[in-house]
C-alpha cells in the first residue's frame, strides 16, 4: 500500500466519520431544541399559574370587601329606616293627641252652644 492509497483511505474514513457526525447532529439537535423549548414552556406555565393564583386571591379579597361594604350599607340603610319609622310613629302620636284635643274642644263647644 503506497502513500496515495493510504491517504485516500484516511480521507475516506474521515469523510465517513464526518457524514456519521452530521447525521448524528441532525437527529440530536431537534431533541436538544425540543428539550430547551419544553423547559421554557414549563417555566412560563409555572409563572402563569402563579399569576392566576395571585389574581384568584386578589379577586377573593375584593369579593370579601364588596360583601362587607354591602353588609355595612344594608345595616346603615336599616338604621335610617328604623329612625324614620320612629319619627313617623312619634308624629302620629302627636297628631293623634292634637286630634283628640280638637275633638274634645269641639264637643265642649257644641255642648255649650246648645
Amino acid at each position: 500500500m503506497n502513500i496515495q492509497e493510504s491517504l485516500n483511505l484516511i480521507i475516506s474514513i474521515s469523510t465517513l466519520g464526518g457524514i456519521v457526525f452530521v447525521i448524528y447532529k441532525t437527529f440530536r439537535d431537534p431533541d436538544v431544541k425540543a428539550e430547551r423549548d419544553i423547559k421554557e414552556l414549563n417555566v412560563q406555565c409555572h409563572l402563569k399559574h402563579q399569576r392566576i393564583d395571585e389574581i384568584n386571591r386578589e379577586t377573593k379579597e375584593d369579593v370579601k370587601e364588596i360583601r362587607n361594604d354591602l353588609k355595612y350599607m344594608k345595616e346603615n340603610h336599616l338604621t335610617h329606616i328604623e329612625r324614620d319609622i320612629n319619627v313617623v310613629v312619634g308624629e302620629q302620636k302627636e297628631i293623634k293627641g292634637q286630634l283628640k284635643f280638637l275633638n274634645d274642644n269641639l264637643i265642649n263647644f257644641l255642648k255649650n252652644a246648645k
